[in-house]
């Protein structure tokens, strides 16, 4: 007897799922410039090789913004403002970012920081104290000097004009007060009349009131109440 294994065959059939290829669309950035974020779809950061000194930001590609006091395409350079401004009337002494002013002896540094007055002069010689006795090195340095003087001339016609103008307000406003208080006396005045009028009054009321009274004991002839 043969034992046999017999393979029965029977149709079966698969369902088959075709993708389609989906096209993906990428964006490049152009050199010194990428995204702000993976997501984002434009480029709006620029990119600097080098990273930007003394509170710089990376303002273009490769190019730095500089906080006041530095200069440099990435702000590495500190700027000498004593020697680009000459802000001060005697000796500038010159920071990492800034400056500070100093007075020679003698003298004493003002409230703007920059001007210098000699002790014991009256603001009639103040410029003389703040400007003339500096040491002039050229032509350059007289004309801003002078450019200097005017322009603090000019700040003091403002000024002395702003305190005329606030004296003459001053002046003004004296006279309102002056009119009202002359209003109030005047008040004052018809109000002292109208009381005197009012005690004058009362007390003519009053003796007419007597009077009457007197008037209405008598009329039945003479009696004890009537002389």
């Amino acid at each position: 007897m043969c034992t046999r294994v017999q393979v029965m065959h029977e149709p079966a059939f698969r369902d088959v799922i075709r993708h389609k290829s989906a096209q993906q669309v990428t964006y490049g950035c152009c050199n010194g410039w990428t995204r702000e974020s993976p997501n984002a779809d434009a480029c709006l950061k620029p990119v600097c090789s080098t990273s930007c000194y003394n509170g710089g930001v990376c303002s273009a590609p490769d190019t730095c913004s500089c906080p006041t006091g530095f200069t440099g395409r990435y702000c590495e350079q500190d700027i000498n403002e004593c020697n680009d401004k000459k802000p001060c009337d005697q000796m500038c002494v010159n920071t990492m970012g800034s400056y500070y002013c100093k007075c020679r002896e003698g003298f004493l540094l003002q409230e703007d920081q920059q001007s210098c007055k000699k002790i014991g002069s009256h603001d009639d010689d103040a410029f003389e104290a703040r400007d003339m006795e500096n040491e002039i090195e050229s032509q350059e340095d007289v004309t801003a000097r002078l450019q200097k003087i005017e322009k603090m001339l000019a700040n003091e016609k403002v000024h002395t004009h702003d305190l005329e103008k606030t004296l003459q307000n001053t002046y003004k406003m004296v006279d309102i007060l002056k009119s009202r208080l002359i209003n109030l006396e005047k008040q004052q005045f018809d109000i002292n009349r109208l009381q005197t009028n009012l005690y004058n009054t009362e007390t003519r009321t009053l003796k007419l009131e007597g009077m009457v009274n007197l008037l209405m004991k008598c009329r039945n002839g003479p009696n004890t109440h009537c002389p």
